[in-house]
């Protein structure tokens, strides 16, 4: 027996001679089912239908249309809105539509989600790189244009196991007036491109670090620039400039300031952007640099210590600065080296 006050669950419908709503298949339920917004896993069609009363208007601050929906021998006029619309959809009145079933979560009425036309082609999907992975959600770089695109969890459906940097196909929809990603599938490492790396090797001069932490405390906290690095090269009788990131220098030791590099140019598909990568010394002679030579105080797996008759103190050296990754170093080995600051600190 209903009671006052009772959370119940129904479906709406029109009386066909008033257009007045009517509540049917009224049903008690749990207070706590009352809140938030339910998707169902139906995918209904509606069609035309011959109306003895058209439906009533939509409220002026509600949905921008109705989908007509016949059930069980009953027609429904399900409110839909702009952003319930698949991306690239197109509507016109009369038109065979294809929607999810859901609950308003405002008025628990029954409204039409992911509507589309029955008959239209296949939206295109798009494809990108997750990117970032928070507990219940997620971005993906975009690899259409240069953005990134959110996507919930339940869009994904083993999105436990989603790592970050995985090659993924989705469609895009709206929601709330955003763009988001939905129906999200793997996609074989490699699948996705994001530019182009050409072969001819040019030559240049490093003008300015892409290492943040060689770039001194002020600049490289104001410096927001993805590609901070530069390097001067001359094509024909042009002399031009073109930037380059932490990532771009093939070798792992740390490039400096005025070194003679060679490189090739990656150009990204999606604008076009054009930057030095592959980057390596040319010129191992130091000629604009001034060397210091020491001793091998200590050496660990990837750190050491250089004793220097120059200085009262031991600098500090990581092992990837070694210009040949194959040599291994020993304790009172005499080496050749050039000192950079790092973040208030000597170190070679």
């Amino acid at each position: 027996m209903l009671q006052l006050r009772d959370p119940v669950e129904f479906e709406m419908t029109y009386d066909r001679k008033s257009g007045k709503p009517i509540a049917s298949c009224v049903v008690k339920i749990s207070s706590e089912a009352m809140s938030g917004e339910v998707m169902s896993e139906e995918v209904a069609m509606g069609h035309p239908l011959p109306l003895l009363a058209p439906p009533p208007p939509p409220p002026p601050s509600s949905p921008t249309g109705r989908v007509a929906y016949e059930r069980r021998g009953e027609c429904f006029f399900l409110p839909y809105t702009e952003s319930d619309v698949e991306e690239g959809a197109t509507l016109h009145q009369g038109d065979d539509v294809r929607f999810v079933l859901a609950t308003c979560e405002d008025t628990g009425a029954l409204c039409a989600r992911r509507v589309r036309p029955e008959h239209q082609a296949p939206v295109a999907r798009k494809q990108g790189v997750v990117c970032a992975l928070k507990d219940t959600f997620g971005f993906i770089e975009r690899a259409d244009i240069v953005k990134e695109i959110f996507f919930h969890s339940s869009e994904c459906r083993d999105f436990r196991s989603l790592s970050l940097g995985e090659d993924v196909e989705f469609s895009v929809q709206l929601r709330n007036g955003k763009e988001v990603a939905c129906g999200i599938v793997r996609l074989p490492t490699g699948t996705v491109v994001f530019e182009d790396t050409g072969t001819e090797l040019l030559e240049g001069t490093v003008t300015a670090l892409a290492d943040r932490s060689r770039q001194g405390g002020a600049q490289a906290s104001a410096s927001s620039d993805p590609l901070p690095g530069r390097i001067v090269y001359t094509l024909g009788d042009r002399e031009l400039d073109i930037s380059y990131g932490e990532r771009d220098p093939k070798c792992d030791y740390s490039l400096q300031v005025g070194d003679r590099v060679q490189f090739c140019i990656a150009t990204d598909r999606r604008d076009g952007l054009q930057r030095a990568t592959n980057i390596e010394l040319v010129d191992q002679s130091f000629a604009n640099e001034t060397r210091q030579v020491g001793v091998v105080a200590t050496v660990k797996e990837t750190f050491g210590f250089i004793s220097c008759p120059a200085r009262d103190s031991q600098i500090y050296f990581k092992t990837c600065e070694l210009l040949d990754p194959e040599v291994q170093l020993h304790a009172s080995d005499e080496v050749e080296f050039t000192v950079a600051q790092v973040r208030n600190r000597i170190s070679c």
